[in-house]
């Protein structure tokens, strides 16, 4: 019986890596059409912490589908219906395991975001999370018209629910200023803009 049940499940895997899951022929439900859906009428889609932690984000298939990686996507639904003539630059940034709360949350952000900005072969930037996102998706803008995905974004929030009904406005006023960078630029946050 225990054979039986390792054989069940060797194709379900605990892995959030997109790329991985479709390389390895692993089991996944396919939910492209929903994210063509959200991407046609250029929704801004947060995805909040989830409940279940293993359950799957929806930003590592949407990083691959807006770099164009079409051979992930053969005998999806969105195979035939997304114009991967067009690619754009993708930042994502997940809001746990980011070292907060061991420091403070714009500490976290920055360090985070410092990452990114490396990583794309910029000069480091200097000022809040806000500041360094605005600076970050400016310069990837010349490449195109570039993808925020932010998972798990009320994660610093949901961090304080129960412990101190003080303490979870702190980071939501600090996320306030963040998050209005993408209301205030032609992008969209977390599943982003249309693919035309």
């Amino acid at each position: 019986m225990k054979n039986k049940a390792k054989w069940r499940f060797k194709n379900f895997p605990s892995a959030q890596d997109f790329r991985k899951i479709r390389e390895n022929d692993f089991k996944y439900i396919d939910k492209t059409r929903y994210i063509y859906q959200a991407a046609k009428i250029q929704a801004r889609i947060f995805s909040p912490a989830r409940a279940v932690s293993e359950s799957p984000s929806p930003s590592p298939p949407c990083r691959e589908l807006y770099s164009g990686s079409r051979e992930l996507f053969r005998g999806l639904w969105i195979e035939d219906k997304w114009d991967w003539s067009r690619k754009h630059p993708v930042i994502r940034i997940t809001l746990t395991g980011i070292g907060y709360p061991e420091v403070s949350l714009p500490e976290a952000l920055n360090f985070k975001l410092n990452l990114l900005i490396e990583e794309a072969g910029f000069p480091a930037a200097q000022g809040t999370p806000g500041n360094r996102l605005e600076y970050l998706i400016a310069r990837l803008s010349a490449k195109g018209k570039v993808v925020v995905l932010i998972d798990e974004c009320d994660a610093p929030v949901i961090h304080h629910l129960g412990k101190d009904p003080a303490k979870p406005w702190k980071p939501a006023n600090i996320l306030k200023e963040f998050y209005t960078v993408l209301k205030t630029t032609t992008i969209c946050s977390n599943w982003s803009s249309s693919p035309a």
